[in-house]
């Protein structure tokens, strides 16, 4: 998946329902691995892994081919 993503591509890629992603996002977003890039937009949101994310990522990546 391309970043930044948006809450409504999510489900599609993943055929999870959306609000599943959103409550996913959330949780991510409190633990400081993504951002929301537009907070203002209530409807159509933005995201972006930040870099605690992309470490946490990397090493998820990293495991799960060992």
């Amino acid at each position: 998946m391309n970043f930044p993503f948006d809450n409504y591509s999510i489900p599609l890629k993943f055929d999870d329902n959306s609000n599943h992603v959103s409550k996913y996002l959330k949780t991510l977003k409190e633990e400081e691995l993504v951002e929301c890039l537009n907070e203002e937009d209530k409807r159509y949101r933005f995201y972006s892994i930040t870099d605690k994310g992309k470490y946490y990522l990397d090493k998820v990546e990293k495991d799960y081919k060992d």
